[in-house]
């Protein structure tokens, strides 16, 4: 017996692991090997030089932003993934983050897909293929981390959903919602999509079990009620922080992105969808170009274009930084599995039976997910069809952009489709058994004839689906042209013979796959039945699959050298050196982690008061603090204890000759990097303003307002701010004094915790030049104090008389945290108490019998 379970290792599981293995390496090998990093536009690592760790840490139980003068965040749900992260340096997790999240989306496709009573290349195979998938994978190249995060749980969902249902599992529920969970966790809107497609499968699921039920009815509803309210339970732990962001930050976001009117809020919504004629690329990888901007491939389509636009108009023309590729051989062999379940002839004589899959039969599973797939398709379309105005009729669904998506679940339907269709063709042609230990050819009468006559048209298909490529072929080169006329009207001129190569490429890609495709069905018609030609077909599928997807996927892997961004230099170490807490105006950089300039700052720490592309959106008092400001740009850096600017020289001429300001050294930019100047002069400057105000200090007259009096106060030259604070708060009144301010210490400086020191002889106001949030605490000599909100935007506390000790903390609410982190020990604990239970269970039985 052992020996046999080796040998069923051997031919089930290391084959899938070899596959997976080559897979990783050939796609992985530049970002793994090369020694430059995985780069993409929101997903290179940027981390501080404190270290990816701490970044992680801080961001469980909540976490300050400090660009532009400070953002506070609630703590995040623990995710597994962010766990594992702590074991290795921010560069190493950045690319493995990815890698991981791939296995385990092919393992779990590879368990959800056994579940339907499939095994050997059939159920590996389609795995493999989902893993790796062009639209989910290919998002690599944009840096979605997040979509790797969410799909592998979108894939557990379904199969802890069955086994709850088919099973009576309880434990299995709360399973379903902790994996849905950790998926909205990840991404949000397409787990809302996969959550409300397996609401549809879990429904046909329980009312086939309610068919079946061995129990009485009242106990059975209540057990499956019981499990779906605890799921529900276990879902909204995990989710906490994420739908107070989603409700409170990205919703608010996209409601001032979108004109306030009927159709610029369709527009808005329907933003990425997809065109009809990019369903090509289905079966011709990246035949409108790779992404945009790629100097390799320029994408030229309409995915991502504004409404309306014309060359030269205002908007987007396109973005796309992803594949649409489907898979020819996955096509194929998921039709092959659609005609079966749809087709005249039933059971036996299609080589399949008609067991049970779960609860649902196999025709019964084919058919749901061919349905599934065809309307994820037309919803996809988006604003091409109508269909879509009926999703987006729902409130809730109306927040959603970006149709496209729906090509995720079309991703997975093909998968399930992919494995049965190569189930009934090794079963047509004698080389699988089925999990059950079943017959080859179900009872040993089917209908040869037929099947024959079925892998002939599958043949000839092929063939003339690779004779409308090759005809594309050459119609590129008729038309070519016209084509580079299109071409030099979007503006790419200069890529047209490269876009030209690209898309031959992708037309020999698709023509060759759908020749051998039809070899693999000429062969199985021809040499029908013997005994070699399945290990033979599965073994050149295996190799035809699994370079397909390397080819495709590797071009949405790129590397770059960033150690420009994580070194250092004379300019950022002289802002630094002086030891104080002071920001920079940054004129010079595109604030982008494009730019080594802004990078750089980043990295070590400089504090920069302009926004980066990195934050969403600035809070609304300081969108109002720097529009109160925009006109006087010294008083702003007064204000914001911006101590230097640094910009192009030719920019800042006119400010460079003001009395407040010093030049303290010239550079230029060479290779990304910023060299100091020895010749007196430079492209670019690094000015000191000497009127910055401390990052802290100790007024002794205050002035009490309103909030709306501090902002028009803030911009008004009559207010003194360097003799006078402002002060919003209940429990003080006005304070006048001579208006001298006191020094106040800083001892230590973290993002979550500030400890100063003052010793004044008359009472005061700390002004702290941070932004100002309810969730900061502060404690004057370790008693709570009254944070206060100064002039407009930053934090402050009031001060007897004394020496103090003062300490500012950020304590956001840690129950979101809290909840996520009891959810999962929970689980674990039940988990390791079930199989416990399970164990003694069964030995038990072994010894009764």
């Amino acid at each position: 017996m052992k020996k046999s379970g080796n040998n069923q290792w051997f031919r089930r599981v290391l084959p899938f692991c070899l596959a997976l293995l080559v897979l990783i390496l050939w796609v992985f090998w530049d970002a793994l090997f090369s020694g430059d990093t995985l780069f993409s536009m929101d997903g290179t690592p940027t981390a501080y030089r404190k270290g990816y760790q701490w970044e992680i840490f801080t961001s469980f139980w909540g976490f300050w932003e400090h660009e532009s003068l400070g953002a506070g965040y609630l703590g995040r749900s623990c995710h597994p993934l962010k766990l594992f992260g702590l074991l290795f340096p921010p560069l190493v997790f950045h690319v493995l983050a990815f890698i991981v999240d791939t296995v385990l989306l092919c393992v779990a496709s590879y368990f959800f897909l056994k579940r339907r009573n499939m095994l050997g290349v059939a159920c590996w195979l389609p795995a493999l293929a989902f893993g790796f998938s062009a639209y989910v994978f290919t998002l690599i190249g944009a840096g979605h981390r997040g979509m790797f995060h969410m799909m592998p749980y979108a894939v557990l969902l379904f199969l802890f959903i069955e086994r709850a249902i088919v099973d009576g599992s309880i434990f299995h529920y709360a399973l379903a919602g902790i994996c849905a969970g950790f998926g909205i966790v990840g991404q949000p809107d397409v787990m809302l999509f996969f959550g409300l497609l397996a609401s549809v499968y879990s429904l046909l699921l329980l009312i086939k079990a309610w068919r079946l039920r061995k129990s009485h009815w009242f106990r059975w509803g209540v057990r499956h009620i019981a499990g779906v309210l605890l799921a529900l339970i276990f879902m909204a732990a995990v989710t906490l922080t994420t739908f107070y962001l989603v409700r409170h930050v990205t919703l608010p976001d996209r409601e001032r992105m979108k004109e306030d009117t009927p159709q610029g809020r369709w527009e808005y919504a329907t933003s990425w969808s997809m065109p009809p004629e990019e369903m090509l690329e289905f079966v011709a990888p990246c035949v409108y170009g790779v992404e945009t901007g790629d100097r390799d491939g320029p994408y030229w389509g309409r995915v991502g274009r504004a409404f309306g636009w014309k060359p030269g108009g205002k908007g987007l023309m396109n973005l796309k930084q992803h594949s649409l590729y489907l898979g020819v051989i996955q096509l194929l062999f998921g039709i092959y599995a659609i005609v079966w379940a749809f087709g005249k002839v039933r059971g036996e004589k299609y080589g399949l039976s008609e067991r049970d899959s779960g609860y649902l039969t196999q025709r019964a599973e084919i058919r749901f997910w061919s349905i599934a797939f065809i309307v994820c398709l037309l919803l996809a379309l988006g604003r091409y069809t109508y269909i879509y105005r009926v999703f987006y009729s729902v409130p809730l669904f109306s927040k959603i952009r970006c149709p496209v998506k729906f090509i995720h679940l079309c991703e997975f339907s093909l998968c399930v489709l992919f494995g049965y269709g190569l189930w009934a063709f090794f079963a047509d042609i004698g080389f699988c058994r089925s999990s059950s230990g079943n017959d080859k050819s179900s009872n040993g009468v089917t209908d040869r004839r037929l099947i024959r006559r079925r892998f002939l048209a599958f043949a000839i298909v092929a063939v003339v689906f690779a004779g409308t490529l090759f005809a594309g072929l050459i119609a590129a080169e008729w038309f070519r042209d016209r084509l580079v006329s299109y071409w030099s009207s979007l503006g790419l001129a200069n890529n047209t013979v490269v876009m030209m190569q690209v898309m031959k490429d992708a037309f020999k890609h698709g023509g060759i796959l759908f020749l051998i495709g039809a070899g693999v069905f000429g062969a199985a018609f021809a040499l029908y039945r013997r005994r070699w030609l399945g290990a033979v077909l599965s073994t050149l599928l295996v190799t035809v699959v699994v370079c397909d997807l390397a080819l495709v996927d590797r071009r949405f892997i790129n590397v770059r050298d960033i150690s420009v961004f994580r070194s250092s230099n004379s300019i950022v170490d002289h802002i630094l050196s002086t030891g104080k807490l002071e920001r920079v105006s940054d004129q010079l950089s595109s604030r982008s982690i494009f730019d080594p300039v802004w990078g750089v700052m980043r990295y070590n720490g400089v504090d920069v008061l302009e926004p980066s592309g990195a934050v969403l959106s600035l809070p609304p008092d300081s969108v109002k603090y720097f529009r109160a400001l925009n006109r006087n740009v010294l008083r702003l850096w007064s204000l914001t204890n911006t101590r230097y600017v640094i910009g192009p020289t030719a920019r800042l001429s006119g400010i460079m000759k003001h009395e407040s300001m010093d030049v303290v050294k010239y550079f230029n930019i060479l290779g990304g990097r910023m060299v100091e100047s020895s010749l007196g002069t430079g492209r670019n400057v690094l000015l000191r303003f000497k009127y910055a105000l401390p990052r802290a200090l100790v007024y002794h007259s205050w002035r009490k307002v309103t909030s709306d009096e501090a902002l028009s106060l803030v911009a008004d030259s009559s207010w003194d701010l360097r003799r006078q604070v402002l002060v919003t708060g209940d429990s003080i009144q006005t304070g006048i004094g001579d208006g001298t301010t006191s020094v106040a210490e800083m001892v230590d400086y973290d993002w979550t915790r500030i400890d100063l020191k003052v010793d004044i002889s008359r009472e005061g106001v700390l002004l702290l030049n941070d932004r100002y949030d309810p969730d900061w605490r502060v404690r004057v000599d370790g008693v709570k104090a009254e944070l206060l909100k100064c002039n407009y935007i930053m934090r402050g506390v009031y001060l007897s008389p004394g020496r103090h000790n003062i300490t500012f903390t950020y304590r956001p609410n840690l129950f979101p945290f809290l909840a996520s982190i009891g959810a999962c020990i929970v689980l674990l604990l039940w988990a390791i108490l079930r199989t416990i239970v399970m164990k003694k269970a069964q030995i038990t039985q072994k010894r009764e019998y």
